[in-house]
């Protein structure tokens, strides 16, 4: 953990290639205000600054990998890519995640792609498509 404060009430993992968190980069850039978010809000932070060295799947993968290390250490696990901005301090993940119409809208993609055996309900898809001006997709952890 990049900071881990006493009892977290949730965790932001944010992930990327070396290029992305090298000085003056974005990746870089956005780290540190999510540094300042997560201490303002009581939240976890993970910054994983080379996700590709955990296989040699695309990047994309690794994400998986980083929250299934990190998911027993909070209560709920959001993924964040490091291009994503928040730009309300005051906006708390949690109001998205319990407050989202599309909780669960997309549960059953994981069965498309994970053996039976591995599959649970700690996942769940919010679709930003679902929401005004939204077109991407966040994982987020339920358990």
């Amino acid at each position: 953990w990049t900071y881990f404060p006493p009892e977290p009430r949730l965790g932001i993992a944010i992930g990327g290639t070396p290029e992305e968190f090298a000085t003056g980069q974005y990746g870089a850039q956005n780290a540190l205000m999510l540094l300042q978010y997560a201490k303002r809000k009581g939240y976890a932070l993970y910054v994983d600054k080379n996700i590709g060295r955990h296989s040699v799947r695309h990047s994309n993968w690794n994400k998986l990998h980083v929250l299934h290390q990190l998911i027993d250490d909070v209560p709920m696990l959001v993924w964040l890519d490091p291009d994503v901005v928040i730009t309300k301090p005051d906006f708390s993940l949690e109001t998205l995640i319990k407050q989202s119409p599309c909780n669960e809208v997309h549960q059953t993609r994981w069965e498309e792609y994970l053996p039976k055996e591995v599959q649970d309900d700690t996942f769940l898809w919010l679709s930003a498509a679902d929401r005004p001006g939204g077109a991407g997709q966040y994982e987020v952890n339920t358990a």
